[in-house]
């Protein structure tokens, strides 16, 4: 049965017209969703993404003969696919990168299979754990397990058992586990803590900035430039990540923003009479140029994060417990540690003033009455170590003429690759500079390790060590180079510029 509709009724073609509207609006809407461009794009870097996956599983199943493995290294056997698959990766994450909408989890996805990439694969290939000390480490978990201590006077590797917060994590993980020995995990430390330093990072690199392109290619420098191989399963590495921790937790929640004036930084340091004195003979113009530079607020664009009191002493705690462990598991990055936040005080970057008293008091204290076997046998040299900066700093770089050719390219390629990435950070500097943003605190960090030097050999690494605490601050000025404002690095020329320099490095 139909009804007809009377002439004067317009309900019914009211209802015809809004339905027919309704209809052409999602029509449109579908239409611009499906030819979203951003979306395509986003798609695209994904697909590239799988693509190196892909690619780089298959150079895994390619039949690898590591028997035909030379002493330049892994590289040597390696087939071409696994070379196409990283630069497939690196051209996606630069072209990725550069567009101003794209999605923060697709830019650390890009950043977290180049980690897989480099440091899963020996893992994989070689099947066994690799490097001398690493095995040594499963071993002192070996002790913990069966003596359930540690013996702080035994005289052979007593240093671990004087620090021995990482072996005795590592024993608890392996007894809750029912695993047999740390082996079962061990080989697998260099890709689990580069995945570990990725979340440290990205906070560090937050707080000096809130343009995801300089954030994420510093990111991507950093792990293009770490060669040093402190990665593995060790307590160094864990104490890495966690002092990361502590650094991004400070310059996020504690940071201030305002630049010092030179009479602030003298009432720090505590030398007024000392310091008008000889400004008066011979830097008072470089004093009134300081203070004129003072005189204007630091340019930023990541905004300081005050906490309330309650999380204000939330986040104190979670420092101290964190530097405790550093403390118990680490000989020297607790004094690393201590350099990079004092260097934060005094010029006013961080709030917490005697953060710095308490980290010495906390790691004094556990040498003296944690450490003192170890320093009754090995004081002598440590103390005939401070000092000599440039002996220490020598003893790390070998002679090359008494190695083959090819551990002589290995080491010439490590030394360029660490000025390389000394020049590239000085000319993001000097860029950032340029665009209006002193980025102080960053330059401090890159500093502050470089003192130790002058205070210990560290068994001839101590250069490496440098290297490898102040990377993360050189990889910001790094990508700085590239990105130094969010209103620079717009053109064509920017990507082009990233590839190049990732495929160099």
């Amino acid at each position: 049965m139909t009804t007809r509709r009377k002439p004067g009724d317009t309900r019914a073609s009211g209802k015809d017209s809004r339905a027919s509207l309704i209809v052409g609006r999602a029509s449109r809407l579908g239409a611009r969703r499906e030819y979203d461009p951003r979306l395509m794009k986003t798609i695209l870097s994904l697909l590239a993404v799988i693509c190196a996956i892909v690619l780089w599983i298959a150079s895994l199943r390619s039949g690898i003969d590591l028997g035909r493995m030379t002493d330049i290294g892994l590289i040597s056997v390696l087939p071409p696919t696994f070379y196409v698959a990283l630069g497939i990766l690196t051209v996606s994450f630069c072209v990725t990168v550069h567009r101003s909408a794209t999605p923060m989890p697709l830019l650390i996805l890009h950043v977290v299979v180049l980690i897989v990439i480099i440091h899963a694969t020996p893992t994989i290939l070689y099947g066994t754990l690799r490097y001398a000390w690493a095995w040594k480490h499963v071993g002192i978990v070996d002790y913990i397990i069966r003596h359930g201590s540690v013996d702080p006077s035994i005289s052979f590797l007593n240093a671990y058992h004087n620090w021995p917060g990482f072996f005795a994590l590592s024993a608890l993980i392996t007894d809750v586990a029912g695993f047999k020995s740390a082996l079962s995990f061990a080989a697998w430390g260099p890709p689990f803590f580069n995945l570990l330093d990725l979340g440290g990072l990205l906070l560090i690199f937050t707080s000096f900035t809130r343009d995801h392109r300089q954030v994420c290619l510093g990111l991507w420098f950093f792990y293009l430039t770490n060669w040093v191989g402190q990665d593995y399963f060790s307590p160094q590495a864990m104490s890495y990540f966690l002092n990361l921790v502590v650094l991004g937790v400070c310059l996020t929640w504690f940071r201030v923003t305002e630049t010092p004036s030179l009479s602030v930084v003298k009432r720090w340091l505590v030398f007024d009479r000392v310091a008008n004195l000889f400004h008066r003979l011979v830097f008072d113009d470089a004093a009134h140029v300081f203070n004129r530079l003072a005189s204007s607020a630091e340019r930023t664009d990541s905004p300081s994060l005050a906490p309330r009191p309650a999380r204000r002493g939330g986040l104190l705690l979670i420092i101290i417990l964190l530097f405790v462990v550093i403390a118990s598991t680490h000989q020297l990055t607790p004094f690393m540690a201590i350099l990079e936040v004092l260097g934060l005080v005094i010029f006013q970057r961080c709030r917490v003033r005697n953060l710095p008293l308490l980290m010495t008091v906390i790691t004094v204290t556990w040498i003296v009455n944690m450490a003192v076997a170890f320093l009754n046998g090995n004081l002598y040299w440590i103390v005939q170590s401070i000092g000599h900066m440039d002996a220490n700093a020598n003893s790390t770089l070998i002679d090359v003429t008494t190695v083959s050719h090819g551990l002589q390219t290995v080491a010439f390629m490590g030394r360029v690759l660490t000025a390389s990435a000394c020049c590239l950070a000085f000319l993001g500097f000097l860029r950032r500079l340029h665009h209006g943003y002193w980025d102080l605190a960053c330059v401090l960090l890159a500093l502050a390790p470089i003192p130790m030097l002058a205070a210990n050999s560290y068994g001839g690494e101590m250069l490496f060590r440098v290297y490898f605490f102040a990377l993360p601050f050189m990889a910001f000025f790094v990508a700085s180079l590239v990105y130094p404002s969010e209103e620079a690095g717009r053109s064509w020329r920017t990507p082009a510029l990233a590839i190049v320099m990732s495929g160099g490095l």
